[in-house]
Order: structure tokens, then sequence, then C-alpha cells
């Protein structure tokens, strides 16, 4: 048997998976990453493996969801009684932060990043 499985074109091994809370292709997404929101912490043109099990907030996590005009990926925080999605690049006037809102929907947690050097 194999000790690989491929998603999204990429190859993982079932161990790195399983590490990442992956159990089966479907529980798995690949996202190509484009734009500079995320700063140096998910640089454009990355490739981020989203474990789609994991859709409760988590402090300081990564997510990608659905927002008005399309998927998103931010890291969010939890202050006072909410959640912030955030982006980690500094220009926060063309990035700014806005309410984490039950209505969006939750694709996932990342839990990999690969990209070009």
């Amino acid at each position: 048997t194999s000790s690989e499985d491929v998603i999204g074109g990429l190859t993982f091994r079932r161990e790195f998976l399983r590490e990442c809370g992956i159990y089966t292709p479907h529980e798995c997404v690949i996202v190509n990453v484009r734009g500079e929101s995320m700063g140096d912490t998910v640089a454009d043109g990355a490739v981020i493996l989203i474990n789609k099990k994991m859709r409760s907030p988590e402090q300081r996590k990564i997510y990608v969801f659905v927002k008005d005009d399309g998927p998103l990926v931010k890291r969010v925080v939890h202050e006072g009684d909410r959640w912030i999605a955030r982006s980690d690049s500094d220009n926060k006037r063309k990035y700014p932060d806005f309410p984490f809102e039950a209505g969006q929907t939750l694709i996932g947690r990342a839990v990999w990043m690969g990209t070009k050097l």
C-alpha cells in the first residue's frame, strides 16, 4: 500500500496528514493564495493546506472563509466579546480588521503552507 495521499495535485505523506488531523482527502482542500493581505506570513502565490474539519475559531490561528467578495485568508483573534478577522500586513488602511461574523462560511484552518523561495 502507498503511504502517500494526493490532494489537489500535491502529494503528502499519510503520517503528516494524520498529524494535521486529516484522515481522508475529503477532509481538506488546497488553496492558492493571491494578494498581500497576510504580509510575510502567507505570501502572495503560496499554497496552503486547509483542514476542513477545523471550523471552530482558535486564537491567532489562520483560517480560510468566504465573504461577499470570495475566499479570504485571515488570522482570527478574540477581542472583547467577538472574533476579529485580521490581516498580518502592516497596511491596515488597505487591509483593515473586520468582525468575523457567523454569516460567513468558514472553510477551515490552515495547517501547512508551501511557497516559492
